[in-house]
């Protein structure tokens, strides 16, 4: 893992996963300009990494990230929050409805 940080995967975190607006405010919150992302089902995401940490909240659909140097993969859902640090190498499967997320960077993590 870059600089010895890990994804790390909130179940849940989002109370309601179909208010956008309250997703967009914890980004905001955080010093995100927070956008819309979403994908086709059963898309796929070859090996990437980014130079920036990814926060990613899942409003609708699902999504299979791996993390292939790390032997370790998630299940990313409606309500779920998962961040990526920069540098993490990683793959994503989207599941069979498609995945509509909103997206925020940071130049690092916040995370103890």
């Amino acid at each position: 893992m870059a600089d010895g940080v890990a994804p790390r995967l909130i179940s849940g975190a989002l109370v309601d996963p179909t208010n956008e607006q309250a997703a967009r405010e914890i980004l905001s919150s955080e010093g995100c300009a927070p956008f819309a992302w979403g994908d086709a089902a059963d898309a796929r995401h070859t090996d990437h990494a980014h130079p920036y940490h990814k926060i990613l909240l899942c409003l609708e659909g699902s999504a299979r990230v791996v993390f292939a140097e790390a032997n370790d993969e998630c299940d990313f859902r409606a309500g779920d929050r998962l961040e990526i640090p920069a540098g993490i190498c990683h793959r994503v499967e989207i599941g069979p409805t498609g995945i509509t997320c909103l997206e925020g960077h940071r130049s690092r993590s916040l995370a103890p």
